[in-house]
């Protein structure tokens, strides 16, 4: 599953950017989830940074 995510992540960031984590695990939080995002955001004209997780 490794090989199709980097595949993905390379032709959409070709340079590289942004820096990112991938770690496998048995499960998540939640039943039936396949996913979990982690992002830090800068809102457009603002120094503010938000950061969500869930």
């Amino acid at each position: 599953m490794f090989a199709e995510f980097a595949k993905v992540r390379a032709e959409k960031f070709p340079s590289g950017l942004p820096a990112s984590t991938a770690v496998e695990v048995n499960s998540l939080l939640l039943p039936g989830l396949m996913l979990e995002v982690e992002a830090i955001a800068k809102e457009e004209n603002s120094s503010k940074q938000l950061k969500e997780d869930y």
